[in-house]
């Protein structure tokens, strides 16, 4: 019983809320379930969306998973960042 309610109270509370994550000097906001902030599920996207990549062409990749949102681009701590 006393093993239930810590599950209910304390361990499914942490499993379903927001976790942040310290990178460096960069926050991360990582969603429990699904991508992170500035991010959207895509079944087919390029990887090669980065800083460090603008205008370099990558050959045609398709995999699927988290992707930067329209207008962001991956930094060197892989967090999705406005483009300049």
């Amino acid at each position: 019983m006393i093993l239930l309610s810590f599950l209910k109270f304390f361990v499914l509370p942490l499993l379903t809320s927001n976790v942040i994550q310290e990178d460096s000097d960069v926050k991360v906001l990582e969603l429990s379930r699904g991508c992170r902030v500035n991010e959207q599920f895509t079944e087919c996207f390029n990887p090669c969306n980065t800083c460090r990549l603008i205008g370099v062409y990558c050959s045609i990749i398709c995999e699927s998973g988290c992707d930067c949102i329209q207008g962001h681009r991956r930094n060197q701590f892989g967090v999705c960042i406005p483009e300049h």
